[in-house]
């Protein structure tokens, strides 16, 4: 056993973090390399023998080359005189068997499993010992794969069991720690996860591990042992030899099946990881179509006169006959569902505002207890529809009358017998468009509840029918749109998880169809919203990939259609995130053709449209941002061109929060030009009447709260460089109070960078060593912090070492 403090040549023991069949496994920290390692002890008994040492270290070798996210990594292994030493990544997470059941995310967990041990096996290495124990999940979300080839034959096996006659020979004595045992002259393994050959004293193959998944999916869709309770280890090792696994009723059949096939007693019968993986990925995604396409204008013209003249002479009566209230009602799900995208294409869906007023008057009147299922589906979808035109009219208090009727009728009739899956789904939709109100809102405890529900149908749709191509679909929009709410909530874990979800279906769904430019731009706003988690969970450079990846979507969809306005603009934010991102990594000259394709889109929308205040708001972002990218790469020329474009275009962006948010940061760049250029008193004067402009709404926009944050922090290098001591002090007090006052601004990255300017700037070394910590340990390497610091250290004005400044 180690002592805290105790070195083991360069790796000093912090605490120890668990006991396993082999010895302790400890915390501690790689003074060389200045990383956290978990270190693992082997006990002289538990050594592997030279060939053994040789196998293991070969296989750590190719996992090493390998690096894939989902296996632990493997360090150093240090041979000592009474014990052995494994040097591991330290992980931050838990394992399986102590996830909270139900497990959120289940099926996302097994196929990064199925990955890692696709991988793995390609490389012709084979776990041995795969069990929940041995696979955790990080706190972000991420599934990783213990011990890999550490399991060898002919070991021996310690675990918490009576000493008794099995197959090859006797299973050894418990002595307290673990669940595995040795069968002697067999393999090692975990018996309630080991595989039938291996209970049989044979070597294990890829297709045993393919078996102890199968067991670990069993155990995260139940939350118990495959094998029930058999009593005691002879028992069980039996169940094992004859993969007796117990049934799994209840869950989706193919789900189920494909359990049924990895748990096969003959390993030839296992599918591989590779063939499971796809399996999975079917099972989880199938293409559907959320909206219906119209095929002839003409033809909704026709239809649209035809239908008007018969509303007329319907008069709405109850009177009428059932056929004649079923036409009517056919020609409001018509006009709203049909005639609605028409309108909506040409801008024109106030036309629709009198058909909706007419059919919720109707539907108020309909006498809805005699209702089979098929009227009260048709007349839950055109109240759908109504809602929906009214939200895109901007009327979520009118849209929510609609929604709400609709929910009553569904919950009422139709979906009592939970036997119509066409009723579930509409029910779902509407539970969608609730939360999406509630939502809108701010009322998050609402839309978590909706869409929680809207999840839920959607699972279970999904694991009625498996084969149903819609199911499918609308389960990744609902996983979308709880991530959404857990976002907003703050649990960022369970927000990556669902997310991750989402955008595997999704990219499973477009590889069968590449041509759905719908699924291509849902798939592209998951990735872009994954980017959001990722970075508000400091995770730049994963962020970076989902950005990379959604724009490419955004490119590939506006390649096909380049007149689309607002595929240019969704093109054109995504290029400009993607390009901010790596200015804030350090990768200047990656980011600058991506910020030039942004800018020149931009000014392309605005030139379109120049009345259009979102076109002008993001045109401001994607000059600021292309200035910001010159001025890091010494062309200040091309900065300063950038800047006579900005005014000789008027300098708008409206008047609205986005507007003073764009002008502050077209502002900040103009000032870090002047900077550059030697004129701290214009950067200063700009400076000025941006903060002013933005000082009114600090107090209610945590987003200008923060874009404050970041120019006072300039606003200080300016004055300081110009040698204004109470615009300094003003500057620097100011930042402190935003600072304080400023809940959550801790947790964003650019604000942070500023107060380690600001602590730079007023001397406060132990600040700027903590947020330094903070930034380089997440990769942020934006090269604002030296571009400051060289140019006022080049002024001549500051001691860069004393860091004194004159003015004070």
């Amino acid at each position: 056993m180690h002592e805290t403090g105790e070195l083991v040549r360069q790796y000093r023991v912090v605490r120890r973090i668990g006991r396993g069949g082999m010895g302790e496994v400890y915390e501690a920290e790689d003074e060389t390399l200045r990383r956290r390692v978990a270190l693992k002890t082997i006990r002289a008994e538990e050594r592997p023998s030279a060939r053994e040492k040789s196998r293991f270290l070969r296989e750590a070798r190719i996992l090493s080359r390998l690096d894939h996210p989902g296996i632990c990594r493997i360090h150093d292994y240090i041979e000592g005189e009474d014990r052995d030493h494994l040097v591991l990544e330290f992980i931050r997470g838990r394992t399986l068997s102590d996830l909270e059941f139900p497990v959120r995310g289940r099926l996302g967990l097994v196929e990064q499993l199925l990955r890692v041990l696709a991988v793995a096996h390609e490389n012709d290495i084979v776990h041995r010992d795969l069990k929940p124990d041995n696979v955790m999940v990080t706190d972000t979300g991420v599934l990783k794969v213990l011990d890999f080839g550490l399991a060898r034959p002919g070991a021996r096996l310690r675990g918490d069991a009576d000493t008794v006659s099995a197959g090859g020979g006797p299973i050894v004595p418990a002595d307290g720690v673990g669940d595995t045992f040795t069968i002697e002259a067999g393999i090692l393994g975990t018996p309630a996860y080991m595989s039938p050959e291996q209970a049989r004293g044979e070597p294990a193959t890829s297709a045993s591990d393919m078996y102890s998944c199968g067991l670990i999916i069993h155990f995260l869709l139940t939350g118990t042992g495959a094998y029930g309770e058999p009593g005691n280890v002879v028992r069980l090792l039996d169940r094992v030899r004859d993969a007796d696994v117990l049934p799994l009723p209840g869950v989706d059949p193919d789900l189920a099946d494909l359990v049924a096939r990895l748990t096969h007693r003959s390993p030839g019968a296992r599918p591989s990881a590779e063939s499971a993986l796809i399996r999975l990925r079917r099972i989880r995604t199938k293409r559907s179509r959320r909206h219906r396409r119209i095929a002839l204008a003409a033809a909704v013209i026709v239809l649209l006169l035809g239908g008007l003249k018969y509303t007329r002479d319907l008069r709405f009566e109850r009177g009428r006959a059932d056929e004649q209230r079923a036409r009517a009602e056919d020609l409001f799900g018509f006009m709203l569902g049909d005639l609605g995208p028409r309108l909506e294409e040409v801008g024109r869906l106030d036309i629709m505002d009198g058909v909706g007023n007419q059919a919720l008057r109707y539907f108020a009147g309909r006498d809805t207890t005699s209702l089979d299922v098929g009227d009260t589906r048709r007349l839950a979808r055109t109240l759908n529809l109504i809602g929906e035109i009214r939200m895109k009219r901007g009327q979520p208090d009118s849209a929510e009358v609609a929604f709400r009727r609709a929910r009553e009728l569904l919950r009422a009739r139709a979906v009592a017998a939970r036997g119509d899956a066409e009723a579930q789904a509409l029910l779902g939709s509407t539970e969608f468009w609730l939360g999406s109100v509630a939502y809108g809102r701010g009322d998050l405890a609402r839309a978590t509840e909706c869409f929680r529900t809207y999840h839920r149908i959607s699972r279970e749709l999904v694991s009625a029918d498996p084969t149903e191509p819609r199911w499918r679909q609308e389960l990744a929009y609902a996983q979308t749109n709880l991530a959404a709410v857990y976002r907003a909530n703050g649990e960022t874990a369970s927000a990556l998880l669902v997310l991750d979800e989402a955008i595997a279906a999704k990219r499973a769904l477009l590889a069968d169809d590449p041509a759905d430019a719908d699924l291509r731009s849902s798939l592209a706003n998951s990735e872009a919203m994954m980017a959001e988690v990722q970075s508000e969970a400091w995770r730049f450079r994963e962020a970076l990939e989902h950005l990379h990846r959604a724009r490419l979507l955004a490119e590939e969809a506006l390649a096909s259609s380049p007149l689309d306005a607002e595929l240019s603009s969704r093109c054109s934010t995504l290029l400009q995130r993607e390009g901010v991102m790596l200015l804030n990594l350090g990768h200047v000259g990656d980011a600058r053709p991506l910020l030039e394709r942004d800018l020149d889109l931009a000014r392309e929308l605005v030139g379109r449209e120049p009345e259009n205040v979102d076109w002008r708001v993001g045109y401001a972002i994607s000059l600021a941002t292309a200035m910001r990218a010159a001025v890091y790469a010494d062309r200040v020329d091309e900065a300063d061109a950038l800047r006579r474009e900005w005014t000789e275009r008027g300098a708008d962006a409206g008047t609205g929060t986005d507007g003073i948010l764009a002008r502050a940061s077209v502002a900040r760049e103009i000032a870090r030009l002047d900077l550059s250029r030697g004129r701290p008193a214009d950067a200063l004067r700009g400076l000025g009447s941006s903060l002013a402009e933005l000082e009114p709404r600090v107090a209610t926009s945590g987003r200008c709260r923060i874009s404050s944050l970041r120019s006072l922090a300039l606003a200080m290098a300016a004055a300081c460089l110009t040698g204004e001591a109470a615009r300094y002090d003003a500057a620097r007090d100011r930042f402190a109070t935003l600072w304080a006052d400023g809940a959550g601004v801790d947790g964003d990255a650019p604000a942070v960078a500023s107060r380690r300017d600001w602590a730079w700037l007023t001397g406060d070394e132990e600040i700027v060593e903590t947020t330094s910590g903070r930034l380089d340990g997440a990769g942020w390497a934006a090269p604002a912090e030296g571009w400051l610091r060289r140019l006022i250290a080049g002024s001549g004005k500051v001691d860069e070492h004393e860091l004194v400044f004159p003015c004070r």
